[in-house]
Formats: C-alpha cells, structure tokens, sequence
C-alpha cells in the first residue's frame, strides 16, 4: 500500500488542503493520505484546541475513501515528525510511506530533530510553492534524489491565516473551506480572539 502522511496544525483545514491531498492520490496513485492534526507543535502555536483541529479534520475530509484522520499527535505525546513517521513504518512495515511538507518546511528541516537525516526515512512529496525566507541549502542539491518529489504544478492561494483573519473581521469564508468546517468554526465561536 502506498500510504501518505500529511501532517499541520489543520487551523482551519481548508480546500486547498483538499485539493492538494486529491491531486497527490491522482497523480501518484496513493491507497490512501492519512491527515495528522498535530498536538503541540514545536515550531507553531496553534489558535484553537487540538479537539476543534481534529473535529474540523474529520468534517473536512468525510465522505472521502482515501482520506483519513489520526489522533497520533493530539495529546502532545508525539511531537515530532520523525516519532511520527517511525509509528507509521512499524505500524505498516510493508508499506510505502509518503510524507508530505511544504516547501517552506523543507528549508527549515534542519530546524526538525534530527534534521536533514529526516529524509532518509520515507519518501516525501515537497511542495514546491512561493517562499521568500531564510535557505540554508539549494533545493538543486536534492533534486534526482530517488525518494524526494517537488511537486510543482500546484498552487491554490489559500491559506489557514487568511482564513482565520477573515473569520476575526467578519468576513465570508464560504468556498475556502468545507460548509462543515466552516459551519463548526462558526457555531463555536472560532478565531473571534487571540489564541487558545
């Protein structure tokens, strides 16, 4: 089974999530991507609880067969993503594991415990999408390694901060996320303030 794991705080899930995740199963032929809420993520804080990231999942992802949500990382226990990719390989040893980060992500993994070595572990699907901050290496570097994949025709301009900004100044969210989520968000009084 070729299985993908696609990590974030989810703060809103939202389509691009969606799409991205569908576009991956498309044109790799994953079995499945599994969505992994993070807990207490080190290197960002979310703004609403880990039970309303993962109740936002759930609603996002339903009535889809090649989607499902973890709780793997949602008591904290588990903070980092190599814990979180070894679980998996022990779990499915006879799987082929993708993990899945952004491009901005991939410049900081020597932030990540165990740092570049990270990507010796599984497959990764990086996507290649607009940054303009710190690089420490050229992504050139990497390009032919057998297990790294730039994915670079996809690009939706959506974004969990735009999102939550739009909630916090009473704008519409409608057609950014799922009506669900975005229902949830609402009926809960979401991103109305600073952070949880």
């Amino acid at each position: 089974m070729k299985l993908g794991l696609f990590g974030g705080s989810f703060d809103p899930i939202h389509i691009g999530h969606l799409i991205l995740a569908e576009h991956i199963i498309n044109k790799f032929q994953l079995d499945k991507i599994i969505f992994i809420p993070s807990g207490d993520p080190v290197h960002k804080k979310p703004f609403s609880k880990p039970i309303d990231r993962y109740f936002m999942t759930i609603l996002g992802i339903e009535n889809n067969k090649h989607f499902e949500v973890s709780t793997l990382e949602l008591d904290g226990t588990i903070r980092y993503s190599i814990d979180t990719i070894n679980y998996f390989k022990n779990k499915n040893f006879s799987d082929e594991i993708f993990f899945i980060i952004g491009l901005d992500s991939f410049y900081n993994l020597h932030t990540w415990k165990m740092g570049l070595n990270i990507l010796k572990l599984c497959n990764f699907f990086i996507i290649d999408r607009f940054y303009d901050g710190e690089k420490l290496f050229n992504k050139k570097d990497f390009i032919g390694e057998k297990n790294l994949f730039f994915i670079n025709d996809f690009n939706i301009d959506i974004s969990s901060t735009k999102i939550r900004e739009m909630v916090k100044n009473d704008l519409k969210i409608s057609y950014l996320v799922p009506k669900k989520v975005e229902n949830y968000i609402y009926e809960n009084k979401l991103y109305k303030n600073d952070r949880k």
